[in-house]
């Protein structure tokens, strides 16, 4: 689901499949739920954060986020 609220953008996707590389076989499950939140700081920068529960593998869920700045219109993160 998306919603807004203030001036935030959420953004709900549950029932992932997911595959991860790790050092062993990789993890797979259709458990985990990921929230994204996109805020409005300044005319030029965003608020990325994103929350993480995946049941199985971590006792509670985690966060991160990361502030993202506008550039010739255009908000953009790449990992290169």
């Amino acid at each position: 689901w998306n919603t807004c609220r203030g001036l935030s953008l959420l953004r709900s996707l549950n029932s992932l499949t997911i595959s991860i590389r790790t050092d062993r076989d990789g993890l797979k499950s259709a458990l985990m739920k990921l929230t994204e939140r996109f805020t409005r700081m300044a005319d030029n920068k965003l608020n990325y954060s994103f929350m993480i529960g995946y049941p199985s593998l971590y006792a509670q869920p985690w966060t991160a986020r990361s502030p993202m700045y506008r550039a010739d219109n255009l908000y953009e993160y790449a990992c290169h």
